[in-house]
């Protein structure tokens, strides 16, 4: 268990095959968007991030590591554009 030289004690040095959790994490993910003008769109946190070009707007909603890859493995969310809320009561956005 723990590898060939058994649980390492101190908890600040990071070993390779020794037990770890989470305590916290900040995903930075860039990805280029699937619209024509291929913009690259930088997804910071838990943040939604648009592309400049058409707008669409992403987000990370899972992150898991694959232990037999070592690899990380996100899923992104597309989220819908809400509409304006401006002169949806037919006075176009005015204040009274």
């Amino acid at each position: 268990m723990g590898g060939p030289f058994g649980l390492i004690k101190n908890h600040n040095v990071p070993i390779i095959g020794q037990p770890f959790t989470f305590k916290a994490w900040f995903p930075t993910v860039s990805i280029t968007c699937g619209c024509e003008a291929k913009e690259s769109v930088l997804i910071v946190g838990q943040a939604i991030a648009a592309c400049a070009a058409c707008g669409r707007g992403y987000k990370v909603q899972q992150i898991q590591f694959d232990a037999a890859t070592g690899q990380m493995n996100i899923a992104l969310g597309l989220v819908t554009p809400q509409p304006s809320l401006a002169g949806v009561n037919g006075d176009g956005g005015k204040e009274s």
